[in-house]
């Protein structure tokens, strides 16, 4: 069960690409939702596939409970940095979501 490690609060911003008067892309930012996660940043997050663990350096991952709507249009705000989602695993058919982040130096 997830409640019980779900301490770091973080927030979900939702992308919105219009166009300006000249026709240039605008990007802004609306936030979406105040949320409860687990995080785990550097040697200590870990990605699976096909049956192995590997180990994720320089990612941060977090734990959340299901989000309805969540996609690659979001990143996170946590602890003052945008953190812009890679990968996102269902877990336990429903129970959560594991999401694989990290920080764009461009920024």
């Amino acid at each position: 069960m997830l409640s019980n490690k779900l301490d770091r609060p973080i927030s979900l911003e939702l992308k919105i690409e219009t166009k300006n008067s000249i026709l240039e892309t605008v990007i802004t930012w609306a936030t979406g939702s105040t949320i409860f996660a687990t995080v785990q940043t550097g040697a200590q997050a870990y990605k699976y596939t096909q049956g192995s663990i590997d180990t994720v350096i320089g990612k941060t991952v977090f734990t959340i409970r299901p989000f309805a709507g969540l996609n690659y249009n979001y990143r996170i705000n946590y602890g003052g940095q945008y953190y812009y989602i890679e990968s996102i695993e269902e877990i336990n058919r429903g129970e959560g979501y594991k999401i694989i982040a990290s920080v764009k130096e461009s920024e």
